[in-house]
């Protein structure tokens, strides 16, 4: 698939409360691993299947061929509705995220590919935020199960920076003397 498919929208999350289950995904054994995931999922969702409203797939890595990591199957549920055994709960904060709409047949190294060497290079205003979930979020069953949505959350560049430039300034405020002055090193 080429990379010019890829048509990257940035659009408003909401929160959404999702409860899932991880499991790593082995980078030998990547396919057979996501399948079973996917298959557990489904049995334990089974006696509910009517109240659910979304299937998410979940992780926080740069996913790469070659390196395990950790993957959540979730489900986001109506409201109301019983939450199953032994799942643990997933709160997706809102935010800006970086959308790309896929259908059958996508490849998803090529897509996280896209995103981090082509796309993220591209921004002088957002980045990709690593340090929270990224989401595949796709079809209802019932619709369409192959169609699939990745949902990056995004940082300003200009947050970031700020953050870096705080963190830097951090220690010389520790070093304040009595009443709170500051006695700054000559540059």
């Amino acid at each position: 698939m080429s990379k010019n498919f890829f048509k990257p929208t940035i659009k408003t999350v909401t929160q959404k409360n999702l409860f899932g289950n991880w499991m790593t995904l082995g980078a030998e054994t990547m396919k057979r691993d996501y399948d079973l995931a996917w298959k557990l999922m489904s049995i334990r969702l089974k006696p509910i299947a009517s109240l659910v409203r979304g299937r998410f797939g979940l992780c926080k890595e740069e996913v790469r061929l070659g390196r395990s990591f950790p993957y959540w199957t979730a489900v986001e549920l109506r409201p109301g509705a019983p939450i199953p055994a032994g799942m643990a709960q997933i709160l997706l904060p809102s935010g800006l995220y970086l959308a790309l709409d896929q259908g059958p047949g996508v490849n998803l190294d090529e897509l996280y590919d896209f995103v981090y060497n082509s796309w993220e290079k591209s921004q002088d205003e957002f980045v990709v935020n690593r340090s929270r979930f990224c989401l595949e979020q796709y079809g209802a069953p019932s619709r369409s199960p192959e169609k699939m949505t990745l949902l990056m959350p995004l940082a300003s560049r200009i947050d970031i920076a700020m953050t870096e430039a705080d963190e830097d300034v951090r220690p010389i405020f520790a070093e304040a003397g009595p009443g709170g002055r500051l006695t700054l090193p000559v540059l």
